[in-house]
């Protein structure tokens, strides 16, 4: 199960996460209420004159936060009783490759991008001039779009590059959605030049959907407790970039609805563009909280805005569960996905189901980790595993980064699996 969720607030040299503390066991728990209440009463008991109502709210206060932790550290210690997961902080995690968000390129990223984008100028026009007229005519605005003007002198550089890139790599023609069949440059196009909803710059939101699957580890879930759904959106991207594009422009028009391969109706969130996210992108706004509505319980609700899972409301949570993400994963690609909930007594079996399907081509594959660093943040977590080799895992954390850990620490850490069937 999901047992919690992981928020970021994004920046790139430090990421502190919004979670609780580690657990020291299930009879610390027990201990630390005991040794709350006896302290607290003691307070109460010497103090005297105006000092006793001052003590009193001290003792109660401070009650509150020993109650708080030893409630945490009591159920860290349950989960572990249950479930055999591990809530000790990472010894073998390591960022491998950092990207950038779409939307926070510092000056060197923006500077290779111009370069790179100049240097392919010739075999650029070389392969548009072999493009049909319509299409030509597609690659020109979209080029327009992301490229300098008046009021922006920089234009959207990594755009401009992914753009090219895409066309080059024979992306933007090869790729196609799994709705009607239409072509990755298609779906920009229609992102380009259809009615957007108020609110909506669309250089912006063409320019960050074009750097995001042209390179899916950019997307980034900032400080919202969406993991599962930007890792699901993230997923899309990378098996299905047209189809990720076709989600983003229905998402992007004044109805803000889109239905996905497996039936169901994604909706724009009335409170999409609320900004307490970290400062994701757009297509982000856009995308996340409308999947998280569609992974929950029946009568819940995402309540974008406050982060927490709501039946009407009354807050009940946040994050989704292992059938939550089984659940979206299968919408976004139009064939079922397994969710595998990890007890003590079929973690091993669980975990060769993950390797089994890897080895089978059915990667990557969306996993729920216990998450614990160094710092301190505990909580639960959703990952995509590329793969398991040599005693290594390699994943792709949904802050926008590729990471490792020995298989060894990381099986310990797996709370569920969603597998394609």
């Amino acid at each position: 199960m999901r047992i919690g969720t992981t928020a970021a607030t994004r920046q790139k040299s430090a990421r502190p996460r919004a979670l609780g503390q580690p657990s020291a066991s299930l009879f610390s728990g027990r201990d630390m209420l005991v040794r709350a209440r006896e302290s607290s009463l003691a307070s109460r008991a010497t103090a005297t004159g105006k000092g006793a109502l001052a003590a009193a709210e001290n003792g109660l206060s401070w009650l509150l936060g020993e109650a708080k932790q030893g409630f945490t550290d009591f159920s860290h210690g349950l989960q572990g009783l249950v479930f055999g997961v591990s809530f000790k902080p990472f010894q073998t995690r390591t960022i491998t490759n950092d990207p950038g968000d779409a939307n926070h390129p510092d000056s060197e990223d923006l500077q290779q991008a111009q370069q790179d984008t100049a240097a392919n100028a010739a075999v650029e026009a070389a392969a548009v001039a072999k493009l049909s007229p319509g299409d030509q005519k597609k690659y020109a605005a979209l080029v327009v779009l992301t490229g300098p003007t008046a009021a922006n002198p920089t234009g959207f550089p990594l755009a401009r590059r992914a753009v090219q890139q895409m066309l080059l790599a024979g992306t933007l023609i090869g790729q196609q959605d799994l709705a009607g069949g239409n072509r990755l440059l298609d779906n920009l196009s229609t992102l380009a030049t259809e009615p957007l909803a108020k609110g909506i710059d669309r250089a912006t939101i063409v320019s960050q959907t074009a750097i995001e699957v042209q390179n899916p580890a950019r997307i980034d879930q900032q400080a919202k407790g969406t993991c599962v759904a930007t890792t699901a959106g993230i997923l899309l991207a990378r098996l299905h970039p047209a189809e990720y594009v076709r989600l983003i422009a229905g998402l992007a028009t004044p109805a803000g609805q889109v239905k996905m391969a497996g039936g169901d109706t994604l909706t724009r969130v009335s409170d999409w563009n609320n900004d307490n996210d970290g400062d994701r992108t757009t297509s982000q706004r856009l995308l996340a909280p409308a999947l998280m509505n569609d992974g929950q319980f029946p009568l819940f609700h995402y309540d974008n805005s406050t982060d927490r899972d709501k039946i009407g409301p009354i807050p009940v949570g946040g994050g989704l569960m292992a059938s939550g993400s089984a659940h979206i994963n299968s919408e976004l690609e139009g064939h079922p996905y397994d969710a595998h909930t990890v007890f003590f007594f079929d973690r091993n079996s669980d975990w060769n189901a993950v390797k089994e399907a890897l080895a089978e081509g059915k990667g990557p594959i969306p996993v729920g980790v216990m998450w614990s660093d160094s710092d301190g943040n505990v909580g639960g977590h959703e990952l995509q595993i590329d793969k398991v080799a040599n005693g290594t895992v390699s994943y792709l954390n949904p802050w926008g980064q590729y990471e490792t850990m020995s298989e060894a620490e990381f099986e310990k850490h797996l709370t569920d699996a969603e597998i394609p069937a």
